[in-house]
């Protein structure tokens, strides 16, 4: 769940720097470009001070998205911190058992399933049983 939280935090990180990165490209653009305007019908005042609002309420909106973003990634940095070496050891032993276990319990139920077979008597494997409530 930590990982998951994680990998969702960094996506989102990306994210913001996207948005960080266009909102810088855009505002640089409208700053930077007097041969373009030259080229271009002339924008009212208006019109690019609403464009130049635009691209600061998405800056801010960002910045404040990474801001949340530091703070949750700080939160799980310290809780992954809090676990030793030794509890990611203990995950991956029980991991291990659980997939040797899962083998006995299908060779287990191959035999079920021949004897019921040879007895003529129906037999639903506990996996099947499961799936179905």
């Amino acid at each position: 769940a930590l990982l998951a939280q994680r990998a969702e935090t960094d996506a989102a990180h990306v994210e913001v720097a996207r948005a960080l990165s266009a909102a810088a490209a855009a505002q640089s653009q409208s700053q930077s470009q007097p041969q373009q305007q030259q080229q271009l019908p002339p924008r009212s005042p208006g019109e690019s001070s609403h464009a130049a609002h635009a691209a600061a309420r998405r800056v801010a909106s960002a910045e404040s998205e990474a801001q949340r973003l530091r703070g949750e990634n700080g939160d799980l940095r310290a809780e992954l911190d809090a676990l030793d070496p030794a509890f990611f050891d203990e995950v991956m032993d029980m991991k291990r058992a659980y997939h040797e276990q899962t083998g006995v319990l299908e060779q287990y139920e191959g035999l079920l399933r021949r004897y019921a077979a040879q007895l003529g008597v129906p037999f639903t494997p506990a996996a099947a049983l499961n799936h179905t409530s």
